[in-house]
């Protein structure tokens, strides 16, 4: 297979007679990056090496996610827990940005009594939380802004 990969990369390099590596890679950011040592990926009909590394390529980071995913998995709290997400709507995201201090104060505080006001109501939890935490996150999976925060809260709670 080595003899095959380094034919094909010879041939992917002769295909673009009279360029450099730079203008290569301006041109494609992830092409002259893809390298050999670092793997390749076998699609119907295509290879492609494993590229950059850079979290955000995602011909070379799917493995990365997955072995990401596993680790969170084995370092799980040893106990029932759920997470919570709480957002904005869009049309308040801009306003958000302008004002992002005070927007993300109000935002954990209204978020925070939300989750205290509703525990102790037996639809939902009844009884008192042992605690909570929350994480803010400010941009989606698409890089676009989109804040919201992500609250761990255990699976029980503490009644009297």
């Amino acid at each position: 297979m080595t003899g095959f990969i380094s034919w094909l990369a010879t041939l992917l390099i002769a295909g673009t007679p009279g360029k450099t590596g730079e203008q290569i890679h301006g041109s494609d950011p992830h092409a002259a990056m893809r390298e050999e040592s670092l793997g390749f990926l076998i699609y119907a009909q295509h290879i492609s090496f494993r590229s950059c590394g850079n979290r955000h390529c995602p011909a070379c980071q799917n493995h990365k996610i997955k072995q990401w995913v596993e680790g969170r998995m084995n370092r799980q709290l040893p106990g029932h827990h759920f997470m919570i997400t709480f957002t904005v709507p869009e049309q308040l995201r801009q306003f958000i940005r302008s004002n992002q201090r005070a927007a993300y104060a109000a935002l954990f505080a209204a978020s925070s009594q939300t989750l205290k006001v509703l525990t102790p109501d037996p639809q939902y939890i009844g009884g008192d939380l042992p605690g909570f935490f929350g994480v803010l996150h400010t941009w989606g999976r698409q890089l676009q802004y989109h804040p919201h925060i992500h609250y761990i809260l255990p699976g029980g709670a503490i009644s009297f």
